[in-house]
């Protein structure tokens, strides 16, 4: 089982923003300068929810920039039905329904399914070779 954390807010400056937040439960805390990688991806799984109150660049890092979001359009639906992403995508196949299992059968019952497991057993068939313990025949 995976551990959840809450989410992360990012400060530059403590204009009471650590009073504010202390007492909401697994709502942690950090200064932009103390910021590390466990801290915003923690056990090296993504998706962690950061927010904070900067709107420049790192002052102490020299051409760092905390992260932003990398798409403008959020309308996933109207750009993936564009005509440039369409013009790209290659046409959807048809789709082919599998079953979700197969039913098994029983080679010693089923001489079809025997033969393909065993190619041998049906020269054993035709000379009679296929006897059980008791001393009778498969029955073929």
């Amino acid at each position: 089982m995976r551990n959840r954390h809450g989410p992360l807010v990012v400060y530059f400056e403590d204009n009471g923003i650590v009073k504010a937040f202390r007492n909401l439960p697994s709502v942690k805390l950090v200064n932009v300068t103390h910021l590390n990688l466990l801290q915003l991806a923690p056990g090296g799984h993504l998706g962690r929810f950061v927010f904070g109150t900067f709107h420049t660049a790192a002052v102490q890092k020299k051409d760092y920039f905390l992260p932003t979001t990398k798409i403008a359009n959020p309308d996933f639906k109207c750009l993936i039905n564009s005509s440039e992403i369409q013009a790209v995508v290659r046409p959807a196949g048809p789709k082919i329904h599998k079953r979700p299992w197969t039913q098994h059968k029983n080679p010693l019952t089923n001489k079809l399914v025997l033969f393909r497991l065993n190619p041998y057993a049906k020269t054993l068939a035709r000379d009679g070779g296929l006897v059980r313990e008791c001393g009778r025949s498969y029955g073929w």
